[in-house]
């Protein structure tokens, strides 16, 4: 695409007021973005005034400074001065809440940021939730805006749990009177700061006469309230997105401040990304009816339902490899998206959630030993584990000792005994190709159990109790252990759906579950159903949904009536 189109143009030159730019996915909402910037910054009248394009990446950021400076350059001109391209979260803290909040905090100092794990933290925390758990740090209070009142609550994996409304404010409190805040207290802070200082309000207004918001989306509920707050104000705020991929629901991020933001509303509805076959399936799920710009590829290029084993994605990802080289595609330039990060670990080659204890040790081992051919680090995890969990009481940094056979020669009729079984996937060890929650499992508690009975022939050192506990299945995926090593290998990107958000990729396939497929089928009325949307809009020229080759039958027909058909035979 060059220059721009016609709802391009209409967007860039709209007047000064606020807009409501509802884009569709691969609608140029990057390029409409910059030139609007310009257009803006020309047209200000205030000479002190400045114009502020946010977003919420540090990769968005970078992709806007530099178009921006590309344009300047193009239309051969100096980069326009008073500018300033920001995530909304640093503009709010470099602009409100360092300079300004400290007052409304009662604070004696400029406001600060804190991790969570600074010492004198440890006074602030809430009573435990429930017998037996531990206090509630002040770090894992997060804050929301539900009908103009604030709302503290706790977030369990987006599971939220609110919080005594008056315990927690009353903490808040006492930690800002000391000028700290956290991440998500910072927003707060704002809030209270622009809502009880209205000189700060028109300042600020003043300031930032034009402010710009892409991927307005994803803004959650307290920066709304900033964001409302200066508005109200005099600032003239424009809002950019996609609804459709509002998904941050959580956080109050659910596309409808975007919505309806502006009685005038513009559109950008055609998508330049994709080739036709793909951009059917994203208005088939989204019900919208834009247009597409790009021409129809030959087959294998295209949008297809297949079929894949839950128990060996790695035979899926293979398949998918292939058909990327089969269009003409870069693998690099492509990915596996999941929707659950513990899937795209796994699938990469991560093992830290694989099990859990010493099974997550020794998982870490099968894998560094049968995925990457490193048997000295798969040793090293098997003497963490002996030390950590499967033997008792053993002697202080033993794992080291291990590992030094010239200093501690006394354990190397042991040492041998552990190295044969990280070596051995047929004695030791049990295969990483195995399937992690069965036969890997059954098969290591034997091993195990063989190679402390040798450790304690040699040196009296006696297993732990409960050994069987310590190897429990927990947290082990129904999958090899290292599922993902083979797509590592072949140069493919394994990411969540909401990682690659925002990206433009060549090809993508999504691994979808039967509760995910009947979300997105479903259409973009739930989160999960959005992103769904998000998933199959990232790719430009291959889309592939894999189903549970169980449940693929029964979905063909609904598959079918969005778009997604099967692979085409040879």
């Amino acid at each position: 695409m060059t220059g721009l189109s016609v709802e391009q143009e209409e967007v860039v030159k709209a007047d000064l007021q606020s807009l409501a730019v509802l884009a569709c996915a691969g609608s140029g909402k990057t390029r409409t973005a910059v030139h609007r910037l310009l257009a803006v910054r020309r047209r200000l009248e205030r000479p002190r005034g400045r114009v502020a394009l946010l977003s919420f990446s540090n990769v968005a950021i970078d992709t806007f400074r530099k178009d921006y400076a590309a344009l300047c350059q193009a239309q051969a001109i100096s980069a326009l001065g008073r500018v300033d391209i920001d995530t909304i979260d640093a503009f709010i803290t470099a602009n409100i809440l360092r300079p300004h909040a400290y007052r409304v905090m009662q604070a004696p100092r400029a406001a600060f940021l804190v991790s969570g794990s600074e010492p004198f933290l440890k006074g602030f925390t809430l009573p435990p939730p429930s017998k037996g758990a531990p206090p509630i740090s002040v770090k894992d209070i997060h804050v929301k805006v539900v009908e103009r009142r604030f709302v503290f609550y706790l977030d369990h994996f987006g599971h939220q749990q609110d919080l005594d409304r008056a315990t927690a404010k009353a903490l808040v409190e006492r930690l800002g009177k000391v000028g700290a805040y956290t991440h998500e207290l910072g927003r707060y802070w704002c809030c209270r700061a622009l809502v009880h200082e209205e000189r700060l309000r028109e300042a600020f207004a003043h300031r930032y006469p034009q402010i710009l918001v892409d991927e307005a989306q994803d803004i959650g509920s307290a920066q709304q309230a900033v964001l409302t707050a200066l508005s109200k104000a005099g600032s003239v705020v424009t809002l950019i997105g996609d609804p459709n991929q509002g998904i941050y629901e959580y956080a109050g991020a659910d596309g409808a401040y975007l919505k309806g933001h502006s009685a005038t509303p513009y559109p950008l509805s055609t998508n330049y990304r994709s080739i036709p076959a793909i951009t059917a399936v994203a208005k088939a799920l989204s019900g919208s009816t834009g247009g597409e710009d790009r021409a129809a590829r030959p087959t294998p290029c295209g949008a297809y339902a297949v079929a894949c084993d839950p128990d060996r994605y790695d035979l899926v990802i293979a398949q998918f490899r292939q058909a990327v080289e089969a269009c003409g595609l870069d693998p690099a330039k492509s990915a596996v998206l999941c929707r659950a990060s513990k899937l795209a670990n796994t699938l990469a080659g991560d093992t830290s959630s694989v099990g859990a204890g010493a099974v997550r040790l020794l998982a870490a081992a099968a894998t560094a030993r049968d995925g990457a051919g490193d048997v000295h680090r798969a040793f090293k995890l098997v003497c963490e584990a002996l030390e950590q969990s499967l033997l008792e009481d053993p002697p202080k940094g033993l794992a080291a000792h291990l590992c030094d056979p010239a200093r501690h020669s006394d354990l190397r009729p042991v040492r041998r005994v552990v190295w044969k079984f990280a070596r051995s996937a047929v004695e030791g060890l049990p295969a990483a190709s195995l399937q992690a929650n069965t036969e890997w499992i059954t098969r290591l508690r034997v091993v195990v159990a063989d190679m402390l009975a040798q450790i304690e022939l040699l040196s009296g050192l006696k297993p732990a109790a409960n050994l069987s506990m310590r190897l429990a299945a927990k947290s082990l995926p129904a999958a090899p252990v290292s599922t993902l090593k083979p797509a590592a290998a072949m140069a493919l990107r394994v990411e969540t759906v909401h990682g690659a958000k925002g990206e433009s990729l060549d090809a993508v396939l999504y691994i979808v579950t039967k509760a995910h497929l009947d979300a997105m089928l479903a259409g973009v009325g739930t989160e999960d159903g959005r992103i769904g949307y998000v998933a199959v809009t990232r790719p430009r020229d291959l889309l592939w949904v894999a189903v549970p080759q169980k449940i693929l039958p029964t979905y063909r027909a609904a598959l079918n009536a969005v778009g997604l058909g099967p692979l085409p035979t040879t």
